[in-house]
């Protein structure tokens, strides 16, 4: 049995997913887009041990590929006696809003902040891809890891932020702004 979206072909308690896919000998499995592709054998009574595989594909729909939230210019905190800089607070959040899995391989932030995507990395539906200025601030506040670590903070006056990707095509453009009447 085999799932294309990482999830377990195994439920907890051993029953099979409902989205599993049986693969009988013989048979070949169609990818057109990028899988994390998730395989187990099932003989009756036991299930082996989960293998699973990352499979690209040049097919690579970036459509459901959401800015979710640009968190820029706050406040800064006071703690104790120290002032922190509002922009350590700062960050991106991106989410895959699809069905599909996508390749966040070779996509670049860049303009007011700088990052790089790692190779490899694959979005499953419904997951988040966090970029903060400083993480261990992002975690302090928040409660949770960012999976990424840009350079540079936003500019609080307003500016572009671009995400393009591998072959520098335009993603997603956006400006900040504190003014009301932009």
């Amino acid at each position: 049995y085999y799932t294309i979206d990482g999830s377990d072909p195994r439920l907890i308690g051993g029953e099979i997913r409902n989205s599993a896919i049986r693969l009988d000998g013989g048979n070949a499995i169609t990818i057109t887009s990028p899988v994390v592709l998730s395989a187990r054998v099932f003989n009756g009574t036991s299930w082996s041990a989960k293998r699973q595989i990352k499979i690209f594909s040049d097919n690579n729909d970036l459509s459901q590929f959401k800015v979710t939230e640009l968190h820029y210019h706050p406040e800064d905190i006071i703690n104790g006696t120290d002032t922190v800089s509002g922009q350590y607070y700062e960050f991106i959040e991106f989410k895959n809003t699809g069905e599909a899995i996508i390749d966040l391989s070779g996509l670049v932030l860049d303009s007011a902040v700088y990052y790089e995507f790692p190779a490899g990395y694959l979005l499953t539906p419904g997951h988040f891809f966090v970029i903060a200025t400083k993480p261990s601030y992002f975690y302090d506040k928040y409660g949770k890891v960012a999976t990424g670590n840009c350079k540079n903070f936003f500019d609080n006056a307003g500016e572009y932020v671009l995400l393009h990707d591998k072959q520098g095509n335009k993603v997603c453009l956006l400006y900040t702004s504190d003014a009301a009447d932009e």
